[in-house]
């Protein structure tokens, strides 16, 4: 294994550890909520973890600052520690999510991470100064959260050491889907979606800034950054439908029928070579544009 590589020899271990009733009964002690509401947020963050360590594949993080933008309750931050990584989580509990740090002290407690430490604000606000650098920066289906992403990636950037990389991954709302609620978007207007009155309401669906990979490309350049979108995401979504019953199960029936579609006929060959501009979800690694 390449140094500084992550070994998911044991993340099944830590995701079983973290659902195990005496985890569970502990932090429902903690938080003060019901075993059941523990477990099923617990699950939900668990689900996560893969896709934010699949974007760390390839990247050494041996003798390496990393922080875990929109780290939820932890659980990404916690498995890196334990790998023996340095790992920073950031987590404002915002909107929806203020359950969050609570939870976070509770499993950091369990699982004896107390070296991990939270930064419990935004990321527009994160300073070199008071923060310091960092060399690897990764959020998983955060970006599209943040109420004013302009001042959130200039932030990232000016936090990010000179030779260090970022990676993200969030949905492109260029395609008019909205994967958290499993519906078409109207196209090129997505918060005017008409079918979506009921859920205007709701603080996830208030929470959508729309990004686009288009805005989001202008806004690293802005911030002198270099980014470069991963080919093939979309493809590998459908085939992870196929694969990974789990995670069929978060999405649509439609979308598993058409991801049938998409193999019998090759549509999946050409999804593996389709721009990624105009995909969902996006992957993008940035890195910082070399000052003359």
């Amino acid at each position: 294994m390449k140094a500084g590589a992550i070994d998911r020899s044991e993340l099944a271990e830590f995701l079983a550890s973290v659902v195990a009733p005496e985890c569970i009964s502990y932090c429902a002690a903690k938080v003060g909520a019901s075993a059941d509401a523990i477990l099923k947020r617990i699950q939900t963050y668990a689900g996560e973890v893969p896709i934010a360590l699949s974007l760390l594949d390839g990247v050494s993080l041996a003798n390496r600052r990393a922080l875990d933008v929109g780290a939820g309750i932890g659980l990404t931050s916690f498995f890196l520690h334990r790998s023996g990584f340095d790992v920073t989580a950031l987590e404002p509990g915002g909107i929806g999510f203020e359950i969050n740090h609570t939870l976070f002290f509770a499993l950091r407690d369990h699982l004896d991470c107390s070296e991990v430490s939270l930064l419990s604000f935004g990321a527009e606000v994160l300073d070199p100064e008071r923060n310091g650098r960092f060399d690897i920066i990764f959020s998983a289906n955060v970006l599209e959260h943040v109420s004013d992403l302009e001042a959130v990636v200039g932030a990232l950037a000016r936090v990010l050491s000179a030779d260090g990389v970022m990676v993200h991954t969030c949905p492109n709302y260029t395609v008019p889907y909205e994967p958290h609620y499993r519906m078409p978007l109207l196209p090129f207007a997505p918060a005017a979606t008409p079918w979506a009155r009921g859920r205007k309401a709701e603080d996830l669906w208030r929470s959508f800034n729309f990004v686009t990979a288009g805005e989001l490309e202008r806004l690293m350049q802005r911030a002198g950054l270099k980014p470069v979108f991963a080919k093939g995401i979309m493809a590998q979504a459908f085939e992870r439908v196929l694969l990974d019953q789990g995670f069929a199960g978060r999405h649509s029936p439609a979308m598993a029928s058409v991801a049938k579609f998409l193999k019998a006929t090759g549509g999946l060959n050409l999804l593996r070579r389709w721009p990624p501009q105009f995909a969902t979800p996006l992957v993008v690694m940035a890195t910082k544009i070399a000052s003359n």
